[in-house]
């Protein structure tokens, strides 16, 4: 038979053990897990609410529960709930699931998804808050919805101008980024030109401030063209080959966008801060050059065919300004037959205008 000391050990070591279970099993939640008693002052902080919200444990523990994480618009109404609540029993937002908006150590907001269920022990409330950060999630909608508009967008651009700056304007500017810029490469050059800019590059309308032109396989966007493949930098200051353009940032992400195995752009985006994109980011743009490449290649292909065609009408027209202004005779036939004859010749035939002479 066990003596009352021991009894009282086993009693010990199992509300320990217990204990330690339960600080286990709140630290390792997904989410987020904040405590509070009927006061509203933390009396729990798993290390998912540290990760979600910046604040140690250690800071939490004692404070008022509206001195974290809730903005400060909203903690009025949230300690009014709370005393509505203990005075009533009542509450409309417990017991649900809710989205909100939740406030960082940095004064960042982000949404969250947020549940707060109270309970009662010995006659005394407290509640427990369980808390999801909804910012990727919400970045992968915002994305899928940026996607679909591009793609209704660009049903009805052909030019590459158009397209160019359709993608900078109303799908780059949705997904919270600083700058972002649309290269296309010149094949003859081996270069990559910018044609259209969001954030700084973008001063007026579709203008470009000082665009800049770089070659195949040269800084971080020469190399993702070259290599085709993605390519991210955490840290420009690491990596020496990185290009300097309207200023120094310390993130870039360098998507190509490739038509039938060859690349014909790249979708470029820099950031002040190191370590900014993520996989978000990356998949966004994937999907961004992804959707976009046929229509960029046709409008690339029919801004050639264009060049082509005006640089022969160009020519054309200096070789027709330079015969006709010739002061001598020039006759052009065929199987013996006039096909044209210049001013200069008219004048020797002494007609009065080349119908007189053209078929004779």
């Amino acid at each position: 038979m066990s003596s009352p000391e021991n009894v009282e050990l086993d009693h010990e070591r199992l509300r320990r053990l217990s204990e330690s279970i339960m600080r286990t099993v709140i630290d390792s939640a997904l989410d987020a897990v904040v405590v509070m008693d009927e006061k509203g002052v933390i009396i729990e902080w798993n290390k998912q609410a540290t990760q979600t919200f910046g604040w140690e444990r250690e800071w939490a523990i004692g404070r008022q529960l509206s001195e974290t994480f809730i903005p400060e618009r909203f903690r009025e109404a949230h300690e009014r709930g709370m005393k509505h609540f203990l005075a009533t029993g009542e509450g409309p937002v417990l017991n649900k699931r809710m989205e909100l908006v939740a406030v960082n150590s940095h004064g960042k907001e982000f949404p969250v998804e947020l549940s707060i269920v109270p309970n009662k022990m010995d006659g005394v409330y407290f509640f427990s808050s369980f808390v999801r950060d909804l910012s990727e999630i919400k970045k992968t909608e915002r994305t899928l919805n940026a996607v679909n508009d591009l793609a209704m967008s660009l049903l009805g651009k052909n030019s590459l101008e158009e397209i160019a700056w359709t993608i900078t304007k109303d799908t780059i500017g949705l997904l919270d980024l600083e700058d972002c810029v649309i290269y296309v490469v010149d094949e003859k050059t081996k270069t990559l030109h910018q044609i259209a800019a969001y954030g700084p590059k973008n001063l007026d309308g579709n203008t470009i401030f000082n665009p800049i032109s770089i070659k195949l396989g040269e800084g971080i966007v020469g190399k993702a063209a070259s290599e085709k493949q993605t390519m991210l930098i955490n840290d420009t200051t690491k990596y020496p080959e990185y290009i300097t353009d309207d200023e120094a940032r310390l993130s870039e992400l360098a998507v190509p966008i490739i038509f039938d195995g060859k690349v014909i752009g790249v979708i470029d985006s820099e950031h002040r801060e190191k370590d900014f994109y993520k996989k978000t980011h990356i998949d966004a743009f994937t999907t961004i050059a992804s959707v976009c490449s046929s229509k960029l290649n046709s409008a690339i292909n029919i801004k050639r065919r264009e060049e082509v065609e005006r640089s022969l009408r160009e020519s054309e027209e200096r070789w027709q300004n330079l015969i006709i202004n010739m002061p001598e005779a020039v006759q052009i036939s065929k199987d013996g037959k006039i096909l044209y004859v210049n001013p200069a010749g008219m004048r020797l035939y002494e007609a009065s205008s080349k119908d007189e002479l053209v078929g004779l």
